[in-house]
């Protein structure tokens, strides 16, 4: 029998975006060094545990990312897919309807 949740899951596509905050010189914020970014993989230092994490995301923009460059590479290609034209299934609404769900192709 196939994986039925293989076979949804490959329509559902997330990316996840982070933006790193600026680093602030106030007294008693995170020392410098304890976060660390490569490519797409960002690792947290706690120095008073000696221990690391390591998060992956789609994408990583630094604090000194511009506005545009976040919204050239975020939000553009979610506006074009907003206005694309595209084959959907919009549920009908049928009261009563139980079970099935009978759609109109968009």
């Amino acid at each position: 029998m196939a994986d039925s949740t293989a076979d949804d899951n490959k329509h559902l596509k997330f990316k996840v975006f982070v933006r790193l905050r600026p680093v602030s010189n106030d007294p008693g914020t995170s020392p410098a060094g304890v976060c660390s970014v490569e490519h797409r993989i960002i690792t947290l230092k706690d120095p008073s545990k000696d221990h690391q994490s390591e998060f992956v995301f789609d994408g990583v923009f630094k604090a000194d990312a511009s506005q545009e460059s976040v919204f050239d590479t975020v939000g553009k290609p979610l506006v074009h897919h907003a206005v694309q034209p595209q084959d959907h299934c919009v549920p009908d609404s049928v009261p009563g309807a139980e079970g099935a769900v009978p759609c109109t192709v968009a």
